[in-house]
Protein backbone atom coordinates (compact mmCIF):
# COMPACT_ATOMS: atom_id res chain seq x y z
CA UNK A 1 0.00 0.00 0.00
CA UNK A 2 3.20 2.27 0.27
CA UNK A 3 4.73 2.00 -2.47
CA UNK A 4 1.18 2.19 -4.21
CA UNK A 5 1.06 6.10 -3.00
CA UNK A 6 4.43 6.80 -3.62
CA UNK A 7 4.18 5.99 -7.17
CA UNK A 8 0.85 7.94 -7.62
CA UNK A 9 2.77 10.75 -5.51
CA UNK A 10 5.61 10.60 -8.13
CA UNK A 11 3.56 10.38 -10.83
CA UNK A 12 1.55 13.63 -9.98
CA UNK A 13 4.77 15.40 -9.18
CA UNK A 14 6.17 13.94 -12.73
CA UNK A 15 3.58 14.35 -15.00
CA UNK A 16 2.68 17.89 -13.51
CA UNK A 17 6.18 19.00 -14.81
CA UNK A 18 6.23 17.17 -17.82
CA UNK A 19 3.25 18.83 -19.43
CA UNK A 20 4.48 22.35 -17.30
CA UNK A 21 7.45 22.49 -19.52
CA UNK A 22 5.63 21.38 -22.68
CA UNK A 23 3.02 23.84 -21.92
CA UNK A 24 6.02 26.45 -21.96
CA UNK A 25 7.95 25.15 -25.00
CA UNK A 26 4.74 24.89 -27.06
CA UNK A 27 3.64 28.41 -26.36
CA UNK A 28 6.97 29.16 -27.55
CA UNK A 29 7.24 27.16 -30.46
CA UNK A 30 3.80 28.47 -30.97
CA UNK A 31 2.32 24.77 -31.15
CA UNK A 32 -0.20 25.74 -28.21
CA UNK A 33 -2.15 22.60 -27.58
CA UNK A 34 0.66 20.28 -27.48
CA UNK A 35 0.95 20.52 -23.51
CA UNK A 36 -3.16 20.64 -23.12
CA UNK A 37 -3.38 17.95 -25.08
CA UNK A 38 -0.95 15.59 -22.74
CA UNK A 39 -1.49 17.91 -19.59
CA UNK A 40 -5.46 16.89 -19.92
CA UNK A 41 -4.84 13.93 -20.53
CA UNK A 42 -2.38 13.75 -17.24
CA UNK A 43 -5.35 15.28 -15.45
CA UNK A 44 -7.94 13.01 -17.08
CA UNK A 45 -5.65 9.77 -15.45
CA UNK A 46 -5.62 11.69 -12.13
CA UNK A 47 -9.44 11.81 -11.62
CA UNK A 48 -9.43 8.41 -12.37
CA UNK A 49 -6.92 7.25 -10.17
CA UNK A 50 -8.22 9.22 -7.02
CA UNK A 51 -10.36 8.37 -4.04
CA UNK A 52 -13.06 11.16 -4.14
CA UNK A 53 -13.23 12.19 -8.22
CA UNK A 54 -16.03 14.80 -7.00
CA UNK A 55 -13.83 17.24 -4.93
CA UNK A 56 -10.90 16.24 -7.00
CA UNK A 57 -13.06 17.62 -10.29
CA UNK A 58 -14.66 20.70 -8.27
CA UNK A 59 -10.99 21.48 -6.63
CA UNK A 60 -9.03 21.09 -10.60
CA UNK A 61 -12.13 23.41 -12.35
CA UNK A 62 -11.77 25.93 -9.30
CA UNK A 63 -8.13 26.14 -9.73
CA UNK A 64 -8.42 26.59 -13.59
CA UNK A 65 -11.40 29.21 -13.36
CA UNK A 66 -9.06 31.64 -11.15
CA UNK A 67 -6.24 30.86 -13.09
CA UNK A 68 -8.58 32.21 -15.48
CA UNK A 69 -9.80 35.40 -14.05
CA UNK A 70 -5.87 36.26 -12.48
CA UNK A 71 -4.01 35.69 -16.01
CA UNK A 72 -6.95 37.05 -18.26
CA UNK A 73 -6.73 40.08 -15.42
CA UNK A 74 -3.06 40.36 -15.92
CA UNK A 75 -3.64 40.24 -19.85
CA UNK A 76 -6.21 42.91 -19.64
CA UNK A 77 -4.19 45.61 -17.12
CA UNK A 78 -1.29 45.05 -19.96
CA UNK A 79 1.01 43.61 -18.17
CA UNK A 80 1.32 40.38 -19.97
CA UNK A 81 1.11 39.06 -23.46
CA UNK A 82 0.62 35.22 -23.54
CA UNK A 83 1.42 33.56 -27.04
CA UNK A 84 -1.50 32.02 -27.86
CA UNK A 85 -4.12 34.02 -25.87
CA UNK A 86 -7.84 34.02 -27.12
CA UNK A 87 -9.50 37.37 -28.39
CA UNK A 88 -13.05 37.50 -28.41
CA UNK A 89 -14.82 40.98 -28.72
CA UNK A 90 -11.81 43.30 -27.80
CA UNK A 91 -11.43 41.15 -24.30
CA UNK A 92 -8.32 39.21 -24.15
CA UNK A 93 -8.38 36.25 -21.89
CA UNK A 94 -6.10 33.23 -21.08
CA UNK A 95 -4.65 30.76 -23.06
CA UNK A 96 -5.93 27.27 -23.25
CA UNK A 97 -1.85 26.29 -22.08
CA UNK A 98 -1.91 28.81 -19.37
CA UNK A 99 -5.35 26.77 -18.13
CA UNK A 100 -3.56 23.83 -18.52
CA UNK A 101 -1.34 24.83 -15.88
CA UNK A 102 -3.48 26.08 -13.69
CA UNK A 103 -5.70 23.19 -13.37
CA UNK A 104 -2.44 20.89 -12.85
CA UNK A 105 -1.98 22.67 -9.80
CA UNK A 106 -5.09 21.91 -8.80
CA UNK A 107 -3.85 17.85 -9.24
CA UNK A 108 -1.27 18.52 -6.96
CA UNK A 109 -2.05 20.06 -4.02
CA UNK A 110 -3.93 17.72 -2.44
CA UNK A 111 -0.76 14.82 -3.04
CA UNK A 112 2.80 16.22 -4.15
CA UNK A 113 2.28 19.69 -2.53
CA UNK A 114 -0.09 18.75 0.64
CA UNK A 115 2.88 20.24 2.61
CA UNK A 116 1.15 23.21 2.18
CA UNK A 117 -1.81 22.43 3.98
CA UNK A 118 -2.62 24.73 6.72
CA UNK A 119 0.86 27.17 5.89
CA UNK A 120 -1.03 30.07 4.78
CA UNK A 121 1.87 32.79 5.51
CA UNK A 122 4.51 29.96 4.00
CA UNK A 123 1.57 29.84 0.75
CA UNK A 124 1.77 33.95 0.83
CA UNK A 125 5.17 34.16 1.15
CA UNK A 126 5.95 31.28 -1.59
CA UNK A 127 3.44 32.94 -3.95
CA UNK A 128 4.89 36.54 -3.22
CA UNK A 129 8.65 35.06 -4.37
CA UNK A 130 8.10 32.15 -6.72
CA UNK A 131 5.28 33.73 -8.76
CA UNK A 132 7.35 36.57 -10.01
CA UNK A 133 10.17 34.40 -10.73
CA UNK A 134 8.03 31.72 -13.11
CA UNK A 135 6.47 34.79 -15.20
CA UNK A 136 9.96 36.23 -15.52
CA UNK A 137 11.43 32.99 -16.61
CA UNK A 138 8.35 32.36 -19.15
CA UNK A 139 9.42 35.64 -20.14
CA UNK A 140 12.90 34.88 -20.98
CA UNK A 141 11.99 31.54 -22.34
CA UNK A 142 9.69 33.10 -24.49
CA UNK A 143 6.37 32.06 -24.28
CA UNK A 144 5.35 34.67 -22.74
CA UNK A 145 6.19 38.96 -22.46
CA UNK A 146 6.11 40.98 -19.92
CA UNK A 147 5.52 44.40 -21.44
CA UNK A 148 7.17 46.20 -19.04
CA UNK A 149 9.79 44.88 -16.51
CA UNK A 150 9.09 46.81 -13.90
CA UNK A 151 8.57 47.17 -9.96
CA UNK A 152 4.82 47.95 -10.05
CA UNK A 153 4.32 44.99 -12.78
CA UNK A 154 6.08 42.24 -11.13
CA UNK A 155 4.64 43.56 -7.99
CA UNK A 156 0.90 43.53 -9.19
CA UNK A 157 1.97 40.02 -10.49
CA UNK A 158 3.45 38.93 -6.74
CA UNK A 159 0.29 40.27 -4.60
CA UNK A 160 -2.09 38.64 -6.85
CA UNK A 161 -0.46 35.03 -7.25
CA UNK A 162 0.00 35.54 -3.49
CA UNK A 163 -3.12 35.91 -3.07
CA UNK A 164 -5.03 33.42 -5.29
CA UNK A 165 -2.20 30.95 -4.01
CA UNK A 166 -3.23 31.34 -0.85
CA UNK A 167 -6.96 31.46 -1.02
CA UNK A 168 -6.93 27.81 -3.18
CA UNK A 169 -4.38 26.23 -0.46
CA UNK A 170 -7.39 27.78 2.14
CA UNK A 171 -10.35 25.93 0.39
CA UNK A 172 -8.51 22.84 -0.30
CA UNK A 173 -8.26 22.70 3.34
CA UNK A 174 -12.06 22.62 3.51
CA UNK A 175 -12.45 19.91 0.89
CA UNK A 176 -15.75 20.34 0.64
CA UNK A 177 -15.50 22.46 -2.42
Amino acid sequence: MKNKKLMFYLFNWFSFYIYWYLCFWGAKNESFYIGPIIGFGFILIHIILVENRLIETKYIFLCLLLGFVLDSFFINLGLIHYKGQLVISDISLAPIWILTLWAGFGTTVFYSLKWMKKRYFLTSLIGIIIFPIIYFSADRYGSIEINEHSFGTYFIISVSCSIVITLLIFISDRREI
